[in-house]
């Protein structure tokens, strides 16, 4: 891994670390539990509920889908909204980040409509 110092928009510099080779790594247990049935249970807290999914079932609607093309348009580009709000403090990220993805994100209706 390799330091490099990244500036935001905000004049904030902060050092990064970046993977410069990737290795092979040791399988070690995870921290995500899972029941006897093979279900993963964990707290999401967006819905503010305890939530049950099945193993290796991917929810990826069009929706998603089309979500994160409009994102992958942006990567790399100073109008990227995880770059924007990069530097600030949790809450204020958080808030910077819903701001400015209403903004650069279209309506998925205009999109797949």
């Amino acid at each position: 891994m390799a330091k490099k110092p990244i500036t935001y928009p905000s004049g904030l510099t902060r050092v990064k670390y970046i993977t410069t080779k990737s290795t092979k790594t040791e399988v070690k247990p995870g921290k995500v539990k899972q029941t006897a049935f093979n279900n993963r249970v964990y707290y999401k807290p967006s819905l503010a509920k305890v939530v049950i999914r099945s193993k290796g079932v991917t929810r990826m609607s069009d929706d998603v889908r089309a979500i994160n093309e409009q994102l992958r348009a942006l990567a790399g580009r100073p109008e990227h909204p995880s770059f924007k709000c990069g530097g600030l403090s949790w809450r204020e990220r958080i808030a910077c980040l819903r701001k400015e993805m209403k903004e650069k994100i279209k309506p998925v209706t205009e999109v797949l409509g």
